[in-house]
């Protein structure tokens, strides 16, 4: 639990941003653009250490979901890249972006809507070959599973709520919270309880 090794470690996962936007890049149009866009992305982290005194902004060093997000969605629009070159042969780069999706939604559950563009993908591959469209995202959701699953099970039996209670209390908080009731959080919770 010391900051500074978790920082370092951090550092040296976040590293591999810059090559998987230039990776990304280049696949999508030429290594120039490659270079490109990640001499931006070390930039854009130099810049945001620099001013880290004066304005408040999410960097390496600071312990925020932020980058190592974008790092992961990097990741995953590679391995669709990857995937969309040659859909009916890459099948394991859909699993592993399935992979890549559950762990960014581990972080983040705002993640779930790339759901949607990932469907979009499925598509675009697939539009004319129904049965592969129906492989394809198999593949993928088996991806997302082995990420989710163990901790979704985990996570279910420490709380002692199901899945259902955490999403249905997660949706109550977000009705609670965007209504124009400013209660206390005992009301809170008579207010999630009393939700269908």
């Amino acid at each position: 639990q010391e900051y500074t090794r978790i920082v370092f470690f951090q550092i040296v996962l976040m590293a591999l941003f810059p090559v998987l936007v230039y990776l990304l890049a280049r696949k999508l149009t030429n290594r120039l653009a490659g270079l490109l866009a990640a001499l931006l992305i070390i930039l854009r982290e130099a810049n945001s250490i620099a001013g880290a005194g004066v304005i408040t902004s999410s960097h390496v060093k600071s312990l925020m979901v932020d980058l190592p997000g974008a790092l992961g969605v990097a990741l995953l629009l590679l391995l669709l890249a990857r995937w969309l070159e040659n859909p009916r042969h890459r099948l394991l780069d859909l699993l592993l972006a399935g992979g890549a999706w559950g762990t960014l939604v581990l972080l983040r559950q705002e993640f779930v809507g790339l759901a949607l563009t990932i469907l979009l993908a499925l598509l675009v591959a697939y539009w004319k070959l129904p049965r592969w469209m129906l492989k394809g995202g198999l593949v993928f959701a088996l991806g997302a599973l082995l990420v989710l699953s163990p901790w979704l099970y985990r996570n279910t039996r420490m709380v002692g709520l199901s899945l259902e209670d955490i999403v249905r209390f997660q949706f109550g908080f977000l009705r609670w919270r965007y209504s124009a009731n400013t209660a206390s959080a005992t009301e809170f919770e008579a207010f999630v309880r009393s939700q269908p």
